[in-house]
């Protein structure tokens, strides 16, 4: 792993450290460091991307569509720099489903 690198996951650790306990983006619960990798332990999100789901449906509510665009107006009260569907996962397959912001 270069200096380079080193340092970006190093900043990204210490930033999902300050979102701690944040209900619409991904917690880190550990991390794990060795010579040549590092290892981050976050919240299990077993139903995919926000666009997997809508594609996977045959109709995407008007209440679906409200509750992803709450979740994701709640996550982003704290600064995202690639905010794209494919960083929002969702914790379960329930319609209700917390959507979640991951990726920083």
């Amino acid at each position: 792993m270069t200096n380079t690198d080193h340092d970006m996951v190093t900043r990204e650790i210490h930033i999902m450290n300050l979102l701690l306990l944040h209900p619409n983006i991904v917690t880190l619960k550990e991390t794990f460091e060795n010579a040549e990798t590092f290892h981050l332990v976050m919240d299990l999100c077993t139903c995919g991307e926000l666009l997997d789901r809508m594609k996977q449906k045959r109709r995407y509510t008007e209440r679906e569509a409200t509750i992803a665009i709450r979740d994701i107006a709640e996550g982003i009260k704290v600064l995202h720099r690639d905010l794209k569907p494919k960083n929002l996962m969702y914790v379960d397959d329930n319609d209700g489903s917390t959507l979640k912001i991951i990726d920083f």
